[in-house]
């Protein structure tokens, strides 16, 4: 209660205080919490979304970073060249390996007949080669044992960073539907009959159809000769197999056996 002067009488009177509705009060008490909440959940939002378009934008500043390389990168000729010879190669030791599988099932079977022209010659197929032929490192092992020179002179050990570039330029690639599809296009195409052929005359075959052709970042004058099939001597500096450069160059039949070729492709991952 309150007391109230009244002037006109000179006495005092009680007056009521106005009474508080207690539900009222927790009602706005439950309002001020649910517009804080609010404001808190609209904050988180914002920060996420302010979170992701950073991260969109900073990943496309890398994707034109990355694509400006690409496209003034000044050995995207002998990349293309590289990067297909890496599929051949990967190919070879696929196929070796696939064929050792064979003779080890035929040895336990106790067949010890030769092998058939088809098991002599097992298809693989093109998706197991392109999962392997752009990885760190099988890039470095063809890097290792078979040194490329191509037409101007060049050679894949005289910069030291091209086998980086390789493996980024393949590897862009391999995230290109078009350049997949050309290299899956060159893995199926039949080797063409040639006496002792090599992984590089091998390669030479698709050169111009590849690079030039398909991907455009090789002119005909940059492909002739192209690569050049340099001589690989024997293990031990033993004299050279054959009279000529073909048979003098490691043919891809013998690939897997070099004792220099490093750690094969996993068997389980390459079944067929």
């Amino acid at each position: 209660q309150m007391c109230i002067r009244d002037r006109s009488t000179g006495t005092n009177r009680s007056a009521m205080a106005p009474s508080v509705d207690p539900r009222a009060s927790m009602a706005k008490r439950r309002a001020s919490k649910e517009q804080a909440k609010k404001l808190k959940m609209y904050g988180i939002i914002g920060v996420v979304v302010l979170g992701i378009v950073g991260w969109l934008l900073y990943a496309e500043m890398e994707a034109s970073g990355a694509r400006a390389w690409a496209d003034s990168y000044p050995r995207k000729c002998e990349a293309c060249q590289t990067m297909i010879v890496s599929g051949i190669w990967t190919r070879s030791l696929i196929g070796q390996q696939e064929i050792k599988r064979i003779e080890a099932e035929r040895a336990e079977a106790g067949i010890d007949t030769p092998l058939t022209d088809e098991e002599r010659n097992p298809p693989i197929r093109a998706s197991i080669v392109l999962r392997y032929m752009c990885q760190d490192g099988q890039i470095d092992q063809l890097m290792a044992n078979v040194p490329l020179t191509f037409g101007d002179g060049f050679t894949s050990g005289e910069d030291p960073d091209f086998a980086t570039s390789v493996k980024k330029l393949c590897w862009y690639a391999m995230n290109n539907e078009t350049v997949t599809k050309t290299f899956k296009k060159m893995l199926e195409t039949p080797i063409t009959q040639m006496q002792n052929p090599t992984l590089i005359s091998v390669a030479k075959v698709h050169g111009h159809a590849v690079c030039a052709q398909r991907l455009g970042v090789c002119t005909e004058a940059q492909l002739e000769p192209g690569l050049v099939d340099v001589p690989m001597p024997q293990q031990g500096g033993g004299r050279p197999r054959g009279s000529g450069v073909l048979e003098e160059a490691a043919p891809i039949e013998d690939l897997d056996q070099r004792p220099d070729m490093g750690n094969p492709i996993e068997e389980e991952e390459t079944e067929l």
